[in-house]
């Protein structure tokens, strides 16, 4: 796949993207005794357009384990001043162990060219100290940091919602989207919150068992942690191909289905197909994805259509 452009975006809408940082008092360590810095970019509706492709907006705090990807993209640097006229729904996207938020412009970037608004946050930086070994199959402490940076991060944007947004970020109908360790944390979060013996002082995802309407959904991309048994928060799970059998011997695709979750296995797809990396060589890699390179393109409209079904249904889109 030599000099492969990522698929646009399907909405009408051009994007913007924009860097911010947040500053976490609460989470120190040696390397910021001041706080947790949480690198964060906006994806949002800019004016109806044709897509064209931008250079990419790097964010080069990112751990190096997975380099990021020099593909051009199809959002363009801008202030989100000029942002589309109009209340924008939230959408917070998490990403996968090691791998830099940059690296799902396909699927942010078409939400945001149908008028919503993408955080994407960096929650894992280069600075992070390494654990021991041991640790690394075991230890839920990522987990807890991205849980941490979510709900810190959907505070400080409703406290700063006129000076960021001009007031149009809409905080009372969201969605969280996250892949791999970023899902997992997604799901943990949904587990805390829908008990209804622990307090809430923070506002993302509470519990509010006398609810008629559903303001918050997830979608998990290849999620492999447990989740809500009793389904207050709708969840989409997009699975993989690679380890459809895994599951389907393990009970865990019965489960969804009893619990009443919906989910969808894509074909040919690998654990690592959920990100723009398949563009990253020369060569078609089964390493990326088990397909051609025409049902690679279907996988991805498959994906990012079920995903924008799934928001319309619940509201956010």
């Amino acid at each position: 796949m030599a000099n492969q452009q990522l698929p646009q975006p399907t909405g009408p809408y051009t994007v913007g993207v924009w860097a911010y940082d947040v500053i976490d008092p609460n989470q120190t360590d040696t390397i910021n005794p001041e706080g947790r810095p949480i690198p964060i970019h906006f994806y949002f509706p800019l004016a109806h357009g044709l897509h064209t492709l931008q250079k990419k907006l790097p964010e080069l705090r990112a751990p190096h384990k997975n380099p990021a990807l020099h593909t051009e993209t199809y959002a363009m640097l801008a202030e989100t001043s000029r942002m589309a006229p109009g209340i924008r729904n939230l959408v917070i996207f998490n990403h996968g162990n090691t791998i830099p938020m940059t690296e799902y412009a396909i699927i942010v970037q078409d939400l945001a060219s149908h008028g919503l608004i993408v955080a994407t946050l960096q929650h894992q930086l280069a600075t992070d100290l390494t654990p021991p070994p041991f640790w690394q199959s075991r230890s839920t402490s990522r987990h807890g940091t991205i849980i941490n940076n979510l709900m810190y991060v959907f505070e400080c944007l409703k406290r700063n919602n006129g000076t960021l947004f001009s007031g149009q970020l809409n905080t009372n109908n969201i969605a969280l989207i996250g892949h791999s360790m970023g899902a997992n944390a997604a799901l943990l979060l949904a587990q805390r919150t829908a008990s209804p013996f622990l307090p809430h002082p923070l506002t993302l995802l509470p519990h509010d068992e006398n609810a008629t309407i559903t303001k918050e959904c997830i979608v998990a991309l290849d999620a492999d942690f447990d989740f809500p048994s009793c389904p207050q928060y709708p969840i989409l799970f997009c699975l993989s191909d690679e380890l459809h059998q895994t599951r389907a011997e393990s009970t865990l695709t019965n489960l969804l289905q009893n619990v009443g979750y919906q989910f969808k296995h894509y074909k040919g797809s690998r654990r690592l197909s959920f990100r723009d990396h398949l563009y990253n060589g020369d060569t078609h890699s089964e390493a990326f994805f088990d397909g051609t390179e025409l049902e690679y393109y279907k996988f991805w409209g498959d994906v990012r259509g079920d995903i924008r079904a799934f928001l319309k249904e619940h509201g956010i889109l």
